[in-house]
């Protein structure tokens, strides 16, 4: 296991997901996406490679200069590495759940996770409600709908503060928003049971899924 120090691994972990911008159609990096800086990410990568060699980032970088240049390459790339972090999987056949990374504090990535099926969609997780994690949530969805073809949408600047709770045995956690989403809608039951599991029952069944399959 090759060691980094933290500061190097968080542009390690950052940058591929700004520079995956280059992928984006121009008017979701025009508005969701104008903070990524896509090709200052790539420039900055390269450089980390120069320098860290060790760190395998360079079949990343052709993968990504091949899925800037050709459709086919762009959706073998986004099937298998996402785009912007954004990345989507199959629970079964009309089931996808999109992942999307949200900055809930400086420095500190989530995981939020889009649940979508035929009648019903829910997002699990909700982020902090921070700038960066309204941010990141709204180019989340810019993704979800530009790249994936899904129709769920989100508002730059719609509050996610209103949220609706899970329940499990103890204190009640807040883990579900719909303000500022439309067409998302809580569940219709409570879902209990300790997180851990709840995430563990989500991670088993996950499996990759190509973009634009049913």
């Amino acid at each position: 296991m090759i060691k980094v120090d933290s500061k190097l691994r968080r542009k390690v972990e950052a940058l591929p997901r700004r520079a995956e911008g280059l992928l984006l159609p121009a008017s979701v990096l025009a508005e969701e996406g104008n903070h990524l800086a896509p090709i200052e990410a790539e420039r900055a990568l390269r450089d980390i490679d120069g320098d860290h060699p060790s760190l395998g980032l360079e079949a990343r970088l052709i993968a990504l200069a091949q899925a800037d240049g050709g459709y086919a390459a762009r959706r073998d790339y986004i099937a298998r590495d996402g785009c912007a972090g954004v990345r989507r999987f199959s629970a079964r056949g009309d089931v996808a759940i999109y992942l999307m990374p949200a900055e809930t504090f400086p420095h500190h990535i989530n995981n939020v996770y889009l649940v979508l099926e035929p009648g019903h969609s829910m997002i699990f997780d909700v982020g902090s409600g921070i700038e960066s994690s309204r941010r990141d949530l709204a180019l989340g969805f810019a993704i979800v709908r530009a790249m994936f073809g899904e129709s769920s949408t989100s508002t730059r600047s719609g509050s996610f503060a209103s949220r609706t709770s899970t329940k499990w045995p103890g204190p009640t956690i807040p883990s579900c928003s719909t303000s500022g989403v439309s067409g998302l809608e809580p569940p219709s039951t409570p879902v209990t049971g300790p997180p851990t599991l709840r995430f563990a029952l989500i991670s088993r069944a996950l499996e990759p899924r190509t973009p634009g399959q049913a």
